[in-house]
C-alpha cells in the first residue's frame, strides 16, 4: 500500500535497492516502482550484527570475581603496610616541634637564669610553662637529667616518648626521641629519627 512501509520478510539485495524500494512504497515515482509494488514484495528493518544481544548472560564469573578479589588483596598488602610506616614517620614531627619549642624556651630561660629550667610545666617564672604533652598528643615530654645529674647551668636533656596505647607507640625504633644541650651544642638522638 503506497504511503507507509509495510513489516515483512522482504529484503533487497543492496543499500540503493532498499531505498528505492522505501521510495515506492511511500508514493515515490520512479522506473522501478512498479517493477517493487507489482511484486508485493515487503521489506524488513534488519538490527545491525552489533546491536543483536548476545546469547550469553552478562555479568560476572565466579573466577573473574576471585580475580579481581585476589589482586585487591595483594595490593592491600602491599599499600597498608606501606601507608602505616609512612604515618608514623610523619607523626615524629609532632615529637621535633614540642622539642624545639622547649629548646628555646630553655634558652629564653638561661637568658634570665643561672641554669636551665627544671620544671616544665610550672608558669613563668617558676617554670617554662610548656605543656607535658605533645600538640597532636603523640608524644609525652620532659625534661630530663643528663647522664645523672639534673639540668645545670650548661646542660639538659628533653625527651619525647610516645605516649602508651596510642598508634605512636608501634614506632618502636623512635618511641623515644631526645635533644641534648651541652655547652650551647645540641644533638638530637637517635640520628635517624630525626632526619626528613
Amino acid at each position: 500500500m503506497p504511503g507507509r512501509l509495510s513489516a515483512g520478510f522482504y529484503r533487497p539485495a543492496s543499500q540503493r535497492s532498499f531505498v528505492q524500494y522505501a521510495h515506492c512504497e511511500l508514493g515515490g515515482q520512479g522506473p522501478d516502482c512498479g517493477r517493487y509494488l507489482e511484486s508485493g514484495m515487503t521489506i524488513t528493518r534488519q538490527v545491525p550484527s552489533s546491536l543483536r544481544r548476545r546469547s550469553r548472560h552478562n555479568g560476572f564469573t565466579l573466577v573473574e570475581l576471585m580475580v579481581a578479589v585476589a589482586v585487591i588483596a595483594v595490593l592491600a598488602a602491599i599499600a597498608i603496610p606501606n601507608y602505616t610506616s609512612y604515618t608514623l614517620r610523619s607523626r615524629r614531627a609532632d615529637a621535633m616541634q614540642s622539642l624545639a619549642l622547649l629548646q628555646q624556651a630553655q634558652e629564653r630561660w638561661r637568658a634570665a637564669n643561672p641554669a636551665y629550667a627544671t620544671n616544665l610545666t610550672a608558669a613563668w617564672p617558676g617554670g617554662l610553662g610548656q605543656t607535658s604533652v605533645s600538640s597532636g598528643g603523640y608524644y609525652n615530654i620532659a625534661i630530663s637529667s643528663s647522664g645523672a645529674s639534673a639540668p645545670t647551668g650548661s646542660a639538659y636533656w628533653a625527651t619525647a616518648t610516645a605516649v602508651s596505647g596510642k598508634s605512636q607507640a608501634r614506632d618502636t625504633d623512635c618511641a623515644t626521641m631526645t635533644i641534648s644541650v651541652n655547652n650551647g651544642a645540641a644533638s638530637n638522638r637517635p640520628a635517624a629519627c630525626w632526619s626528613k
